[in-house]
């Protein structure tokens, strides 16, 4: 089984705790992730705001675009990667404050056949 993060390239924002971002770092790069040599070349932006770090306003106008796309994920996303051995989809764990149920999984039980269809995801 191929390491959790392999093919990740990070970049730690400045606006973490420092001793976070070295937790954040040594648990990355034990399971396979690179760090990123700029917050261009990097695959994966975390954070704990999708604004406030260096650099973010470029991202945001699109002057740097990642090679994933504009995806913010909190450290909630290292963290349930882990615990879940298998790398998360980042966009679950935005670290945009305004994104306020990302991470969050709702089940509903004892639903009639009637509201089925209004539940499902659409395609």
């Amino acid at each position: 089984m191929p390491p959790v993060f392999n093919g990740v390239q990070y970049h730690l924002t400045s606006t973490l705790p420092h001793e976070r971002r070295e937790e954040l770092a040594r648990t990355l790069t034990t399971h396979g992730a690179v760090p990123a040599s700029s917050i261009a070349t990097a695959t994966h932006i975390i954070a704990d705001s999708d604004t406030g770090f260096d650099g973010w306003q470029e991202v945001k106008q699109g002057k740097i675009v990642t090679a994933s796309g504009l995806f913010y994920p909190s450290e909630l996303w290292v963290v349930r990667s882990m615990e879940l051995e298998k790398l998360q989809e980042p966009e679950f764990y935005s670290a945009c404050p305004r994104k306020i149920f990302s991470g969050v999984v709702a089940c509903a039980a004892d639903v009639s056949r009637k509201s089925i269809p209004l539940t499902s995801p659409q395609d």
